[in-house]
């Protein structure tokens, strides 16, 4: 069974993911801070933001119209491994892609670079 690393709206990057790297940031969402009974000042954490974004070189034409097709949705549902495998709705992701080289007529490849935002992951609100 294949490791997921990063799966975007169904379109399973893991095995380009290893080659081409991916870079996961998540920080920590706080409500407003609040004053407790004992006088100490204190914030709860609502959930966790991430952030998610990647370069894939020479990929095959196939993969990178799935790639974008995915990307084109208002919200997208992403499955990472950072390195535990966590799935969550990121906001509609931005995408760069730029035509690398065309090996004869009908074999072309790209170079797809993604970034997504999830502004809040978790059960806080």
């Amino acid at each position: 069974m294949a490791v997921t690393i990063l799966k975007i709206g169904g379109v399973d990057l893991s095995m380009i993911t290893e080659q081409e790297g991916v870079q996961i940031r998540t920080s920590p969402v706080y409500d407003d801070e609040f004053t407790s009974v004992v006088g100490k000042k204190q914030r709860k954490v609502l959930g966790e933001s991430v952030d998610i974004s990647a370069s894939f070189n020479h990929v095959p034409e196939d993969i990178a119209a799935q790639i974008v097709s995915a990307c084109r949705n208002d919200s997208v549902t992403v499955e990472y491994k950072d390195p535990i495998v966590t799935s969550a709705v990121f906001d509609r992701p931005e995408y760069v892609s730029v035509p690398d080289f065309a090996a004869s007529e009908d074999e072309r490849y790209w170079n797809i670079s993604v970034s997504m935002s999830c502004p809040l992951k978790g059960d806080g609100l």
